[in-house]
């Protein structure tokens, strides 16, 4: 199961990360640092797409 899938999981279960690592025999740590990381790569994404469809339309 990949980071994403993990993430989405937790959040849809209602547990609080560290309850939910502890089940899972994840790294609390090592969960933030992916779910910081894959924001920051979703955000990355959605800057880009705009400044190409900024160019695109001009």
């Amino acid at each position: 199961m990949g980071w994403r899938s993990l993430i989405a999981e937790q959040a849809s279960s209602r547990l609080s990360v560290r309850a939910f690592c502890l089940r899972r025999g994840v790294s609390e740590a090592s969960f933030y640092a992916r779910r910081r990381e894959l924001a920051r790569r979703k955000m990355s994404f959605a800057r880009n797409f705009r400044r190409a469809m900024h160019r695109k339309i001009l």
